[in-house]
């Protein structure tokens, strides 16, 4: 049998635990992983294999932040 690929990076007890809110509800989350963090997008614009997929699309890295601009009006 193979072992499982990830494996908690600390003992259950310890680890960190938040509240994250989905639609109108809040539900408790924590991270059980090392490296569970996300890359913020200006990180993610800059990553060469994102980069070659956006221009083989046809998108380009302004059209991105002006969308993620155009929908964080929206929610305001």
């Amino acid at each position: 049998m193979f072992k499982a690929a990830c494996s908690p990076a600390t003992p259950f007890a310890s680890r960190g635990t938040g509240t994250v809110m989905i639609g109108n509800r809040s539900r408790r989350c924590r991270s059980d992983y090392l490296g569970n963090a996300e890359p913020d997008l200006h990180e993610l614009l800059g990553d060469e294999v994102l980069r070659r997929m956006m221009t083989r699309d046809g998108v380009e890295p302004e059209m991105v932040l002006a969308l993620v601009a155009h929908m964080q009006e929206m929610s305001a």
